[in-house]
């Protein structure tokens, strides 16, 4: 129902402007996207990225990550690669992305990329997405330990995201000096898909 809504809106200015940038944010809302990848894992200043558990680190990095937890905050940064599939034989594009990411079921934090993406027809592009929080702030009940296992397992062995990690994102495109924004967030997880919310 609402990407009928957005073709019907697309086709009505398409009527008044016949702009290319109607055809490349329609080629954009039959897209398909996936998370690929956990990159730069890093907790309180530490780069977790290819730590699994609280015993592939030394005692004095536990010692370290468990007195920042004590003065009530735990920053987790990473990026995030989406990969988006282009189905279309013409350019699909959009100028700018807003982003929701989450972690089991409950909102890390959210932000907007405002810059021109484009994936060419037949293909794919990667759009990386950096996203910090306060895993403290966030999980106020969860002891030390169970936030720093929180993070270290946001990626699997290969960088792949965990299943506990979506992100939600929701394009738009300038049409002259007009943004035209997809209805509602697609929810992308770990396999090609576009559900819309």
């Amino acid at each position: 129902m609402k990407i009928k809504s957005l073709l019907i809106s697309l086709t009505v200015i398409f009527l008044f402007s016949g702009c290319a940038q109607l055809t490349q944010l329609a080629n954009f809302a039959s897209c398909e996207f996936r998370t690929t990848k956990v990159e730069n894992l890093n907790l309180a200043g530490v780069d977790v990225q290819n730590t699994k558990s609280l015993s592939d680190l030394s005692l004095l990095t536990v010692g370290s990550l468990l007195k920042t937890v004590a003065t009530g905050k735990l920053p987790l940064n990473f990026v995030l690669n989406v990969e988006a599939r282009n189905p279309n034989t013409t350019l699909a594009a959009m100028n700018k992305i807003q982003w929701i990411a989450i972690l089991d079921s409950t909102e890390l934090t959210r932000g907007v990329i405002d810059k021109r993406v484009e994936i060419q027809p037949n293909s794919t592009a990667i759009v990386p997405i950096n996203i910090s929080a306060d895993l403290k702030e966030i999980f106020k009940g969860e002891t030390g330990k169970s936030l720093i296992n929180l993070g270290l397992n946001l990626a699997g062995s290969d960088g792949a995201p965990s299943s506990r990690l979506t992100i939600k994102i929701k394009p738009s495109i300038l049409i002259g000096t007009y943004p035209l924004e997809y209805p509602g967030f697609i929810t992308v997880s770990k396999e090609f898909g576009n559900k819309t919310e």
